[in-house]
């Protein structure tokens, strides 16, 4: 249907000299391949087309609806005749095959980006894209490039790239496009964009895009400091106590305000504050004007008009307080828009959430989960609620006392009464009292909260063991000392919580108390004023609001103390943000890998293309792993070490099973986390090509709060894990997941949600392994690294599980169409191995040990009385008690390798 809408598309735009009924009742008789062609030629270069068609020169690749040559040459004969009929097409002319254009030849390419990911700095200025081509090169291809946003901006942080077009030439095998990057003032952990490319198949007959390589993402590294270069000495050297407490929330403020949306968002937050201020303004001259002048008027004049026109006087007051509260009331409600808080948050936790990813593999281990938990949630939370949220609040009472001194400036000349320099003296005195008193209490204050945020990180650490190891407490029956422990923890965190609340309770009565004597002092010195004189010296209502204004003043004041000590309690949970974004990142070594790995597979993919001038396709696939002996140092130990005497390599061909072997703790596992890039070394001993996806699994498996088919198509885009419920269940079959675990991958019916369960609880410790490694199958990469899989299996499980590891290797995946076989990549797996069988299996025998550094080992007779004794015991525990000769002959192979001791038992 959609090859009959674009043959119907390209006849009208084209107009094409056949009738469209022609074309499209030969759809039915088309490939895919031929249907490009004819659509191409026929638009392109009609008579070209009419002379390859008489020719019957056959593409590359063959249409999949017949297998039989003379049968294809039959059918295109036809398809001539039918376009063009008995008659010669006008403009046609005998074309020579040296003449023939090479643009219209049908052939069978591939293009792709030459790596799935690329890296960058802030600071380079541009990053260069590579885009290669394999198959046949003596055509043009044409493709189309363009980004997609991510963390990284269009036009912010690089520059959009819209339908770059990309022509290979005849010949041509490697592109590059440069993408300019533009520098960002705003600090992020990692930016993050996506290339994508697209393909005409009218344009470029025969020309296929990569199932995997046709996408690509930039990572853009920024190596500046959090939250600014200020006090990038005292970070650098983990030294973030020493700066100080209002310096560095300051510059975090200044870095967050730098934020386009929350910059916008705080200048209309303080407008709409200055309105509230301005509100209270009016307020107060409001109340004289309504004591004064409204209810106690003292001036004849003014009382007779009062009386006579009192309702209406009366209602334009309410009105006024009511207009004024609605507009407020709209404001407030729209504030919440303004997305200061949920932004800031956003931006602190997803940065956070990216560093922490990137984290070298030592530091990421010595991070304790709690205190990690607590950065992204409460702490995050804390610093923008407690914090930059509450700047906004101080800016808001500040204005509130310039407003307040306005009011004494202005109302003497609007009531004609002598100013009465009295009233400022609480504006003076507030500060001067309670700048000593915030000096004195900084040092408990902040000793009391930071001694209840350490016992709450302890609280969150032992809960979260609680929940993570619950097995292994039930299993030795210590409920009862662990809910003492807990208990313990608890009791702490509340001390210390108390204390805290004491302490703040006694810092927030300060300004109150401070107000109420300032009240008393100016009941006293102003109330007997006006006893003794009258109105003459203030009206009542000018006394009543400037007494009110001394308590308005005494809470403003009492407001910022309190807004003041909020923000000071964040700087602890700030600290620990700043030492968490400021830790050390593998992106650096990532970086260098990936232009190493890039480079040398550039050269080595040259240097075949010269050993195979004719080879057209396969090339990629005779790129080899490479591998040699490296030092490799973790957490000051070294687990890997090169003898400085042998310089060994080994070249891995692409589509082999390798078994890593070696004695216990001399690098084994660490080897394993280098090939499948879970650690960078320093010493780059390993060369993986370039364009190969490699995936890392670990012997323990992992499942997270979702549904099983979610857990297994992780890593799956969203299209193809779509579609691929059939091929997970068929590859768990071949993996002998059991039934009771194969139901929970069943669709549900009725439109219920499917099932999210504890599946670490649920499986058993079998199925769960199985499950792991059928992941991986159904992720299907080219490289697959895996730590022991057979290790939990019994003999005849684990013999299964590596049968469907072989076919994995042999059929280049599993459960997918077998005539698509010749067109996937070889896929190549590498594993340590627990069983001997594993070792049998394997094409290439590598072994590690400090001693001699990484060497190859023949055959699996070669290592050692271990592996042989290992091997003939498990032969006499399998064998079939049932056949006598079979088994007394076993049982002699196994005592001449077994001590006696061993033997009997």
């Amino acid at each position: 249907e959609v090859q009959m809408n674009r043959a119907i598309t390209t006849h009208s735009q084209h107009e094409l000299s056949f009738p469209k009924e022609d074309l499209v009742s030969l759809l039915a008789e088309l490939g895919q391949v031929d249907f490009d062609w004819v659509m191409t030629t026929a638009v392109r270069d009609k008579p070209i087309m009419y002379d390859w068609m008489r020719k019957i020169r056959r593409p590359t690749r063959k249409p999949q609806a017949s297998n039989n040559g003379t049968e294809v040459d039959t059918q295109r004969a036809g398809l001539v005749d039918k376009l063009f009929g008995s008659t010669t097409p006008k403009g046609y002319r005998e074309v020579p095959m040296s003449e023939t254009k090479t643009e219209v030849t049908v052939t069978d390419t591939n293009v792709q980006f030459s790596t799935h990911m690329y890296y960058c700095k802030e600071d380079d200025g541009h990053i260069l894209v590579d885009i290669i081509r394999t198959g046949q090169k003596n055509c043009i291809s044409r493709v189309k490039c363009a980004s997609n946003n991510g963390t990284a901006q269009a036009g912010v942080n690089y520059e959009a790239v819209e339908d770059i077009n990309i022509e290979f030439q005849p010949h041509d095998h490697h592109k590059e496009i440069s993408i300019p990057i533009m520098p960002d003032n705003a600090w992020h952990a990692i930016l993050e964009f996506a290339l994508h490319l697209s393909i005409d198949n009218i344009d470029s007959p025969g020309c296929h895009l990569d199932e995997h390589l046709y996408k690509a993402r930039i990572k853009i590294m920024d190596s500046s400091i959090f939250p600014s270069e200020k006090y990038s000495n005292e970070i650098r050297v983990n030294r973030v106590e020493d700066i100080p407490v209002w310096g560095l929330l300051w510059e975090f403020y200044k870095m967050n305000y730098s934020n386009p949306v929350v910059r916008c968002g705080t200048i209309k937050s303080v407008l709409v504050d200055m309105l509230h201020n301005l509100n209270f303004l009016l307020e107060l001259f409001l109340r004289v004007v309504l004591i004064d002048y409204l209810l106690f008027s003292h001036v004849e004049k003014v009382k007779e008009e009062v009386t006579a026109h009192s309702e209406m006087y009366v209602g334009a007051f309410i009105a006024v307080l009511l207009v004024c509260q609605a507009v407020l009331h709209i404001l407030d409600y729209q504030k919440i828009g303004f997305k200061i808080g949920s932004t800031s948050r956003n931006y602190l936790q997803e940065n956070l959430l990216r560093r922490y990813l990137n984290l070298t593999e030592e530091k990421r281990s010595t991070l304790d989960p709690g205190d990690v938990i607590m950065a992204f949630t409460s702490m995050t939370d804390e610093v923008i609620s407690n914090g930059y949220m509450n700047l906004l609040k101080c800016i808001k009472f500040f204005g509130k006392l310039a407003v307040v001194l306005l009011y004494q400036f202005l109302a003497p000349f609007v009531f004609h009464k002598p100013v009465r320099f009295i009233i400022f003296g609480p504006m003076v005195a507030f500060p001067l009292v309670l700048l000593p008193f915030m000096f004195c209490r900084a040092s408990l204050t902040g000793q009391c909260e930071l001694d209840r945020k350490h016992k709450q990180v302890k609280v969150m650490s032992f809960k979260t063991f609680l929940v993570t190891q619950y097995r292994l407490i039930a299993d030795y029956s210590m409920r009862t000392e662990v809910v003492n422990d807990s208990e313990e923890i608890v009791s702490a965190y509340n001390k210390a919580a108390s204390n805290e609340s004491r302490v703040l309770l006694n810092n927030t009565y300060f300004c109150p108390w401070v107000a109420l004597c300032c009240e008393c002092l100016y009941i006293y010195l102003i109330g007997l004023q006006i006893l003794h004189t009258g109105n003459s010296f203030m009206t009542v209502g000018l006394f009543l609001t400037n007494l009110n204004v001394v308590k308005d003043i005494g809470e403003c004041y009492g407001d910022i103390y309190k807004t003041l000590l909020t923000m000071q309690s964040t700087s602890d949970s700030l600290r620990h943000i700043v030492d968490v974004m400021n830790l050390p990142t593998d992106l650096a070594e990532r970086a260098d890998a990936c232009e190493h790995r890039r480079i040398l597979t550039k050269q080595l993919r040259a240097k075949l293309v010269k050993e195979h001038p004719g080879k057209t396709s396969g090339l990629m696939d005779m790129e080899p792993i490479r591998l040699r002996s490296i030092n490799f140092d973790y957490g000051g130990s070294q687990v890997l070490k090169a003898p400085s005497s042998t310089n060994r390599e080994f070249d891995i061909k692409q589509g082999s099973v390798v078994s890593i072997v070696g004695p216990r703790g001399e690098g084994k596992a660490t080897l394993l986390k280098i090939l499948g890039g879970a650690i960078i070394p320093a010493d780059s001993g390993v060369f993986i090509p370039a364009h190969l996806r490699v995936l890392h699994v670990a012997m323990e498996p992992y499942f997270y709060n979702s549904t099983m088919y979610k857990n297994l198509t992780f890593g799956l885009s969203r299209e193809n894990a779509a579609n691929n419920r059939d091929r997970v269940r068929e590859i768990c079959r071949d993996l002998r997941v059991t039934e009771a675990a194969l139901e929970n991958l069943n669709e549900p019916k009725g439109g219920e949600p499917e099932a999210k369960k504890r599946w670490n609880v649920v499986l058993s410790l079998t199925d769960r392994y199985l499950l792991n490694l059928a992941r991986a199958f159904v992720f299907d990469p080219d490289v697959l690294v895996v730590h022991k899989p057979t290790m939990p299996f019994d003999e005849r499980l684990s013999a299964s599980v590596l049968k469907v590891m072989k076919d994995w290797v042999d059929n280049r995946g599993i459960r997918l169409p077998h005539d698509e076989k010749e067109r996937r990549r070889p896929t190549t797996l590498i594993m340590s191995s627990a069983k001997i069988q594993g070792v049998k299996m394997a094409n290439i025998i590598l072994r590690v040990s400090k001693k001699n550094g990484l060497e190859e080992v023949k055959s699996s007779s070669d290592l050692g009385a271990d592996a042989s004794r290992e091997h003939s015991c498990k032969q006499v525990l399998m064998a079939d008690f049932s056949d006598g000769a079979k088994f007394a002959s076993q049982l002699r192979l196994a005592k001449g390798a077994t001590a006696d001791a061993e033997f009997r038992c």
